[in-house]
């Protein structure tokens, strides 16, 4: 256990396994408080950044060192009124490549070895994890915009997790006591991450010709909102 005392309040750091936890104790009522936790984290030209977005409509894959992270991808000019969807308003995105964030759990990976920071709960706030493969660094902090501290308040709650990816997830859920999963993966494609509502025939038979030439049989295909004339015509494509 190590601790952190001044006038106005005392952090409390204690370590259980994997998992690292910070208690804010208060001394007096804290109005406004950002606390950020940074660590070394040494990444190869190879190394693949994984981050979780914000919601479904944000980028949740691999990243090479060496991309940009987008910014809100859904067509504005389509439907203006979720151009505010994203988390532009409360996270700053940066403007140079190989700087990444995102919410709950985020890994590098080099080849095979798979180092993942996960947070163990969000009960208290939003954890958000950004990786800057320039300087090495991982910096992990939630989100307590708008709260006040009167009582004992939990401000981080991670885990790291190193090993191969199905040992550092089935680690990350066990400790979280999260049951396995009762169905197998599926394999799926779905028009609208790609195309949006620009999607015509020729896209479509295009991808499905790349299942066809991997060898991929894919559990479902979907052709997505888009393919009809106009919104809410379903028969007319």
């Amino acid at each position: 256990t190590t601790k952190i005392n001044n006038e106005h309040f005392e952090i409390v750091f204690s370590q259980k396994e994997e998992v690292t936890k910070a208690v804010l104790y208060p001394k007096v009522e804290i109005t406004e408080l950002k606390a950020e936790f940074d660590t070394v984290h040494l990444c190869t030209p190879q190394a693949k950044v994984f981050v979780n977005g914000y919601q479904s409509w944000t980028d949740s894959r691999e990243f090479s060192v060496n991309e940009k992270l987008p910014k809100s991808s859904f067509p504005g000019v389509v439907l203006p009124l979720l151009k505010v969807y994203g988390d532009e308003k409360f996270v700053k995105y940066p403007s140079t490549k190989g700087v990444f964030h995102g919410f709950t759990y985020a890994y590098i990976r080099e080849l095979n070895k798979v180092c993942l920071y996960g947070s163990m709960s969000e009960a208290f706030g939003f954890t958000i994890i950004r990786i800057n493969t320039k300087t090495n660094s991982v910096s992990i902090y939630k989100d307590l915009e708008g709260v006040t501290f009167k009582t004992p308040y939990e401000i981080l709650n991670i885990g790291y997790f190193v090993g191969e990816y199905d040992e550092v997830f089935d680690r990350y859920f066990t400790l979280q006591n999260l049951p396995a999963l009762r169905m197998k993966n599926a394999t799926g494609y779905t028009s609208w991450y790609n195309y949006y509502t620009k999607v015509t025939r020729k896209d479509i038979e295009r991808d499905l010709q790349s299942f066809k030439d991997a060898g991929i049989t894919p559990d479902f295909f979907q052709v997505d909102d888009g393919y009809q004339t106009n919104v809410g015509d379903w028969l007319s494509v």
